[in-house]
């Protein structure tokens, strides 16, 4: 049973240690022996520990996607696509044909090459994973470009996602 308080008590927790997952999941090596945390984890966990847990432990039960998330989706892709022509000169980190260490070798790469935008750049902070939309150089600073299909902020969706970015960055 999840509780607003219970909410805003686990919103308070460092995004990426071993006390985050011990105290949502009891055993890091039980839930998450293989794999990395993601902003994905994270924010089901900061909606209900039990939503991160299950995700975790019940993999087939993951229902296939009804048409309307299939139609967001697609509608998330489209607007990526059109937030990559705001950043010219962007590079696309390949994240669904490499490992995540590959990814951020890759990543890391690319800032050292000096390349003005990233685009799927990634990071890796002790056991957690996070894909940052856009990676936008300004000068010698990096600015965290979060991509949305929405026509306003909503801080408690928009906000989580980018502190789990930054956090890892």
């Amino acid at each position: 049973y999840c509780t607003p308080s219970h909410k805003m008590e686990q919103a308070r927790i460092s995004t990426c240690s071993s006390f985050w997952r011990c105290l949502l999941l009891g055993s890091v090596a039980d839930v998450y022996a293989t794999s990395m945390l993601t902003k994905s984890d994270y924010k089901a966990a900061l909606d209900c520990p039990k939503k991160l847990w299950l995700s975790s432990h019940m993999h087939e039960a993951k229902a296939v996607p009804s048409l309307a998330a299939q139609r967001r989706m697609k509608v998330g892709r489209d607007v990526g696509q059109l937030a990559k022509g705001r950043f010219p000169g962007g590079v696309t980190v390949p994240v669904w044909e490499l490992t995540n260490e590959e990814a951020a070798a890759r990543t890391s790469a690319l800032m050292a090459a000096g390349s003005p935008s990233i685009f799927e750049a990634t990071f890796i902070h002790e056991d957690c994973v996070a894909r940052i939309d856009v990676l936008h150089r300004e000068g010698d600073r990096w600015r965290i470009v979060e991509v949305k299909a929405t026509s306003k902020y909503k801080k408690a969706d928009h906000l989580p996602d980018v502190a789990f970015q930054a956090s890892i960055f």
